[in-house]
């Protein structure tokens, strides 16, 4: 059966604004760099276009996978209206469209794999981010989000999880390389495709995830308060790593995957 969670963290992959709906209001954008989420929601909404009512979505996941939302599922479900009216205004918002799949990620950790499975969360989710490829073929973000939706299904479910979905290891790090590739300075691309291949059972894996994470633990070219904040969570996982072993490393990154940390 598949896995509670499918798509992590776009939540965890900075803002875009999508040229083909406009820019989100500047307000909005600077407020979510300063990692004042609230107060850039609010903006956005106000804004009420496809660009910003997608930041509006994103500035909502990055409080959960930060712990900084106190009730998550009434902030998931706001996520999603965000998504969804953003879409309504601009089906080709590629933006749009990732934060969707987003959202349909975050929300399917409150449920079972057999209801996940039931509800085809990974397929909805895969054709969002499809959509959002569509647009933007050589989007760093669509790429990463693509590598942690195979990463991630294949290890919650396994051979059962490849063969509904399609799902593979081997293009979930291909789809982060190419990510990490084109956008070498994007500390939240790094951290959340490192989690996720640091988590599976391959020490190879294993090896590309540290690999990743040291890469983004070192990068001071980060932009905004939620790639700062990506860069400590890459930097504790490393040293967990140093000082306790690979076991306790990853047992910490699945809290994070998992958003259960406050």
């Amino acid at each position: 059966m598949l896995t509670r969670h499918f798509i992590l963290t776009v939540f965890m992959l900075a803002l875009t604004a999508m040229a083909v709906a406009g820019p989100a209001n500047a307000d909005a954008l600077a407020l979510y760099r300063l990692g004042e989420y609230a107060s850039a929601i609010q903006e956005a909404e106000a804004q009420n276009t496809a660009a910003s009512l997608a930041l509006a979505a994103q500035a909502r996941l990055a409080m959960v996978d930060l712990g900084q939302s106190t009730g998550k599922k009434k902030a998931l479900k706001a996520a999603l209206k965000n998504a969804n009216a953003a879409l309504k205004l601009a089906p080709d918002n590629a933006h749009a469209h990732l934060m969707k799949a987003a959202t349909l990620g975050f929300r399917s950790r409150g449920r079972s794999k057999f209801s996940n499975y039931t509800k085809g969360t990974a397929r909805k989710s895969l054709k969002h981010i499809k959509a959002a490829l569509a647009l933007q073929r050589e989007s760093p973000r669509a790429h990463a989000i693509l590598g942690v939706w195979n990463l991630e299904i294949i290890r919650r479910a396994g051979k059962t999880g490849a063969r509904i979905t399609g799902a593979s290891t081997e293009e979930g790090l291909k789809a982060c390389q190419f990510a990490i590739a084109h956008a070498p300075d994007d500390a939240a691309i790094g951290v959340q495709c490192g989690l996720s291949l640091l988590v599976l059972k391959a020490p190879k894996m294993q090896a590309h995830g540290l690999a990743t994470l040291q890469a983004a633990a070192n990068n001071n070219s980060s932009t905004t308060a939620f790639e700062r904040a990506m860069r400590v969570r890459a930097r504790e996982i490393l040293a967990i790593n140093t000082d306790d072993g690979i076991q306790v490393a990853q047992n910490r990154a699945l809290v994070y995957l998992s958003f259960e940390h406050e």
